[in-house]
């Protein structure tokens, strides 16, 4: 498990997150998330909320925290788990002429919702800093980098606060991941959007939407995405024949397999095998 986790300073944590991270905070502290790249979910409540590249969430952690759900496979983040009371004896002493107090976040952001979804140019710039100082083990950086963190979240305008447009209904998003199943179990079928709306009885644009606000794109590309992981694998692992990978994926014909293939993996199938028997040697 690739998992970092720097102590900033008393009472404040740095996690460097991944897809692969085990994640149960105590109940009670302030998380403070920024995803650098790809998607997770947050089930809270009878809510589900999207953090995506280069948004920042703020929450309260609970004690019964759901297991994290990475919707587009993979993620990449920034994650400060902050002890409101710990951390407020050294922020009080550097920041006493601000009289900073750390539940102003709490109250700020937490209070009478599970959470808030913010951006800001100012604050995306400061956090990509931070990153680049964790990388580093620049421990000095992050201290003056959190700190100024905290204040830019205290001065925060509303207006910086999208919280709504990233958020859906516990029920959207479990229709989502169904129709994601349903889907994946046909990889070789050609199944509309139609027709799997039809399975689950909603129409094709409620589908297409609840699909969108999980996965943040089209049922078709995200499938097709699985497709192609599948097909460089099999590349990877065996010696069948190109189009016979593409049969399998529901490719009947191998130009548009090709073509596929390399608008999301970057390279032609052929070329991808090479270079990973390259690899191996």
């Amino acid at each position: 498990m690739d998992t970092r986790v720097l102590a900033v300073f008393e009472g404040v944590n740095l996690f460097l997150v991944n897809e692969q991270t085990v994640w149960k905070p105590d109940g009670g502290l302030l998380e403070i998330s920024f995803c650098t790249e790809g998607r997770r979910e947050y089930s809270l409540g009878t809510q589900c909320y999207y953090l995506s590249e280069g948004s920042l969430m703020i929450r309260q952690c609970s004690d019964h925290e759901a297991q994290p759900f990475y919707p587009a496979g993979s993620y990449r983040g920034l994650t400060f788990l902050v002890d409101p009371v710990k951390a407020q004896d050294f922020v009080s002493g550097v920041l006493a002429e601000q009289e900073f107090r750390i539940g102003m976040l709490l109250s700020k952001f937490c209070s009478g919702q599970s959470c808030s979804i913010c951006g800001s140019d100012e604050i995306s710039a400061l956090l990509a800093e931070l990153a680049d100082a964790a990388a580093e083990y620049r421990m000095d950086r992050l201290k003056v980098g959190v700190l100024a963190l905290l204040v830019m979240l205290r001065d925060l305008d509303g207006s910086c606060i999208h919280t709504e447009q990233f958020r859906c209904s516990g029920v959207r998003a479990q229709l989502a991941k169904d129709a994601n199943d349903f889907a994946c179990k046909r990889l070789n079928e050609r199944s509309t959007i139609g027709e799997i709306a039809s399975h689950f009885r909603v129409s094709p644009t409620h589908l297409k939407e609840s699909y969108r606000f999980v996965y943040g794109c089209s049922m078709y590309a995200n499938v097709r995405a699985q497709k192609m992981r599948i097909a460089a694998r099999l590349l990877r692992e065996t010696d069948r024949t190109v189009l016979d990978i593409a049969g399998e994926i529901g490719y009947d014909n191998g130009s548009k397999f090709a073509k596929a293939f390399r608008e999301v993996i970057g390279i032609t199938p052929r070329a991808y095998r090479q270079a990973s028997r390259l690899e191996k040697h």
